[in-house]
């Protein structure tokens, strides 16, 4: 991790049914994974939401050093990609491969006003052999694509512009041992040009595996985070479970 603070956040409290998420505070470097583990219910995706501009908060976030919009286009355009909970939530399934991996950028393809078909699937070509994305075709509907295969249609969609923060939830949720570690390497990769990376997952080994530091989410309460050289799945889950580090 280098010295830029790309996100801090203080005080943050995201309205919810059940335990609000309140008072979280945290910094994240360039360079840095901050993993965050939480049972289930804790609070993750309210606050990852509430990061993504998806959902209301109060408190204060910057994004290097700037003001915090709340606007999921205008935070993409700034640099922050998210890869959400739910992958429905991160395509929409009857449109085709080349049209998901353009919901971003597709004003690029429609410079007179009218989408440029083939220049967009040219460009979605190049991304499917990158990152071994299995579909007949660019053209073919995304809902006839595995699960796996869904993922990295988002994961495609949202590193293709080198993303200064990436908030990933579950990124490797129900995919297979080849496509996580394929997951696990895209954010590697991502890491070693000095972005950053907020992880959350009920995955401990994968929190562990790839996290510079670690903490947890408890009834919507923010646990640590410490380094996780200190970390361990006796410690974490102590973390999740009963709120102390």
């Amino acid at each position: 991790p280098r010295e830029e603070v790309i996100l801090e956040v203080e005080d943050l409290l995201v309205p919810r049914h059940g335990f609000p998420v309140q008072g979280v505070s945290f910094s994240l470097r360039a360079g840095e994974v901050l993993g965050i583990a939480g049972v289930a219910g804790s609070g993750q995706a309210e606050l990852v939401q509430a990061l993504a501009g998806l959902r209301p908060f109060r408190g204060r976030i910057r994004f290097r050093e700037g003001p915090w919009p709340r606007d999921p286009a205008r935070l993409f355009a700034l640099g922050v990609a998210h890869i959400p909970e739910e992958r429905s939530m991160g395509v929409v399934e009857g449109m085709s491969v080349a049209e998901n991996l353009a919901l971003r950028t597709y004003r690029r393809f429609a410079p007179g006003g009218i989408l440029n078909h083939r220049a967009m699937e040219k460009e979605a070509e190049a991304l499917i052999g990158r990152y071994g994305i299995r579909t007949p075709s660019p053209r073919t509907p995304v809902r006839f694509l595995s699960g796996g295969n869904v993922q990295k249609v988002i994961l495609a969609r949202e590193l293709q512009v080198s993303p200064r923060l990436l908030l990933a939830m579950h990124p490797t949720y129900g995919v297979d041992v080849g496509a996580s570690e394929e997951v696990h390497g895209r954010i590697l990769d991502l890491v070693q040009t000095g972005s950053a990376v907020l992880l959350v997952s009920e995955d401990l080994d994968e929190i562990l595996s790839l996290s510079h530091r670690v903490a947890a989410l408890y009834h919507g309460r923010f646990v640590g985070p410490i380094p996780r050289e200190e970390a361990d799945r006796e410690r974490l889950g102590r973390m999740m479970t009963e709120g102390r580090v």
